[in-house]
């Protein structure tokens, strides 16, 4: 088990506010974060939870900012960087250089905003764990200022970026080497967070949803209070910084409080407030994506027991956010239709005992279960059926622990959940794609998803979702359902290999020239794409080749394929494979 330690290895600054520093050459900051003078200005501080530090929906929002505008933001906070010290040293000592190079640090001095790791910028690096970890990148931007001032700092010495985020940095030893590194910082910090955010059993943490308590500073004397946490999010802030700001650390604003304040919770949330806005939900969002179709978002609520409650109404799910019902607002959980279209299936919907949500597409199931005691709510949504590939897979499990089920279509929180000790119960339904909605296929088949306008004119054909959603995202020109495969790994594979250099795919049920093409240095075989019908009288899929382009086209149209053969354009390479 991987353990976090809480925090911090000695800094050389001690900020007074942005640019300024106070002389003081080393502080061991021992869990209180970047601490500021008493002489700033003092603004006391409103609005600070310490329960709810930050809501989970604004914690995990990766889509808050761009790569771009991250780097204009970073931009926008040092406009101009010492990069070779030249300016009067702040703690004496001549210039910034002279200061640095006589504790062993040489210029240049590189600022965030033109800092670069493994080729990539820092405002990429953000970028990247906030989407692999779903993960505020602006969360990131504030620890990155909270714990070494990174993000203001005008002459950076070397070793804020080894330890950027205070990551293996325990109070009681040097910092651990094996995570120096921009990037290892904030991927390693991203971890933590996404672990305490899912609930992993696999990860330490001594704090727990509910009351838990707190000490105001290292300082056992000091004392400290309960606090009822009441989100994953503000759990991950005390497992990273297990200490909460006393009333005189808040009354100081940016200042210093008294002997007992600390500061990095309290940092963490002014820096976040003033930088980016409000810490906390005030209103909760529409499904701006389904403006105007049959599509609706299911909502997520879930308890600090682990009670989860699943609506497509957005009333019920702002009553139970506002009114102290216990359960904390989550966000959309996934895509449904409001009104059936061809292909979906109803979705039953069933109260708990324990006001939990129960959702099944089997109408012999809520039968059973509404006659048993369940409160029936009758049809909730509609979706697509549990093996289609018409949309992204519903995944139900259930831990005997409470007796509790839940519903995700998140594959990493379906896995964190398995490791935690539920058991998966299979794939409930089918999720509505917002990007672009087919009907789904019969049980036993899948779409076959057709493109063009591919590098060199060429066209791609995938059955998995996940790629064409991103591939529409991306641009390229989608031309619907080519056809219909099967899902029986009994039946015929198509063979899927790629050439860099050509940059296009090639299909072919021929295992003999898959092997050949796969051989040589040009094509790399990717698998099997899907399955084709042994059945010959079936309907053919044709294969053709231009000599003018190179490229091969798949097409069960004839009329397509007479077209493009009398015109010269293609020649006919005969039947394929044949389709369903």
């Amino acid at each position: 088990m991987t353990k976090i330690y809480t925090q911090k290895q000695p800094v050389r600054k001690l900020i007074i506010s942005a640019g300024v520093y106070l002389t003081i050459l080393v502080i061991a900051t021992i869990g209180l974060g970047i601490l500021f003078t008493k002489n700033s200005k003092a603004t006391a501080i409103t609005g600070f939870e310490p329960g709810r530090i930050i809501d989970d929906v604004i914690f995990t929002n990766n889509t808050s900012m761009t790569t771009s505008q991250i780097q204009t933001f970073l931009n926008s906070k040092v406009p101009t960087c010492d990069t070779w010290g030249n300016q009067t040293s702040e703690f004496g000592g001549g210039t910034r250089r002279q200061w640095a190079e006589a504790r062993g640090y040489t210029a240049p001095f590189t600022c965030l905003k033109d800092y670069q790791e493994n080729g990539k910028s820092s405002a990429q690096i953000i970028k990247e764990a906030s989407d692999r970890y779903q993960i505020n990148p602006q969360v990131i931007i504030v620890l990155l200022q909270k714990e070494q001032a990174l993000v203001t700092d005008t002459w950076p010495i070397s070793t804020q970026y080894k330890t950027a985020t205070g990551y293996g940095c325990p109070n009681t030893a040097p910092c651990n080497t094996q995570y120096y590194g921009l990037t290892n910082q904030i991927n390693w910090a991203s971890t933590m967070y996404r672990a305490i955010l899912n609930g992993s059993s696999n990860w330490y943490t001594p704090y727990i949803l509910g009351e838990n308590y707190i000490r105001w500073n290292p300082n056992a004397s000091c004392g400290g209070s309960n606090v009822n946490i009441q989100n994953r999010s503000t759990q991950a802030l005390y497992n990273y910084t297990p200490y909460q700001p006393n009333q005189s650390a808040l009354n100081a604003g940016y200042g210093l409080g008294d002997s007992c304040g600390s500061y990095g919770n309290r940092n963490f949330y002014i820096y976040f407030r003033d930088w980016f806005g409000a810490t906390k939900q005030t209103s909760l969002p529409g499904c701006q994506e389904a403006t105007n179709t049959s599509r609706v978002c299911v909502w997520e609520m879930n308890t600090p027991g682990g009670q989860q409650y699943l609506t497509s109404i957005n009333q019920e799910r702002d009553d139970l956010a506002t009114n102290n019902s216990g359960y904390q607002y989550q966000g959309r959980a996934f895509f449904a239709n409001i009104s059936a279209l061809p292909g979906n299936i109803p979705v039953y919907r069933l109260i708990k005992s324990d006001g939990s949500t129960f959702l099944t597409a089997d109408k012999n199931e809520y039968d059973v279960l509404a006659a048993s005691g369940l409160v029936s709510k009758g049809v909730s949504f509609y979706a697509d059926p549990g093996d289609s590939n018409s949309g992204y897979p519903v995944y139900r499990l259930y831990s005997s622990a409470g007796a509790q089920h839940r519903w995700t279509i998140d594959e990493n929180e379906k896995n964190s959940l398995i490791n935690s000790g539920y058991i998966s119960e299979g794939i409930a339904f089918t999720s509505i794609s917002p990007i672009r909605q087919e009907a789904a296929p019969p049980t036993g088949k899948s779409l076959i998803y057709r493109f063009s306008s591919m590098p060199g004119n060429s066209h791609f054909w995938t059955k998995d979702v996940f790629e064409r959603d991103s591939m529409i995202k991306a641009g390229y020109r989608y031309e619907g359902v080519a056809w219909i495969s099967s899902t029986l790994t009994t039946s015929i594979p198509v063979y899927r290999l790629y050439s860099v250099t050509m940059q296009k795919h090639l299909y072919t049920t021929d295992k003999n020239e898959k092997n050949v093409l796969d051989a040589t240095s040009s094509w790399s075989y990717e698998g099997i794409a899907y399955y084709a019908n042994p059945d010959t009288s079936s309907k053919p899929v044709y294969r053709l080749y231009s000599s003018i382009t190179t490229n091969h086209l798949l097409t069960d149209s004839s009329h397509e394929k007479e077209v493009l053969v009398s015109n010269g354009t293609f020649r006919d390479e005969g039947i394929a494979f044949y389709t369903y």
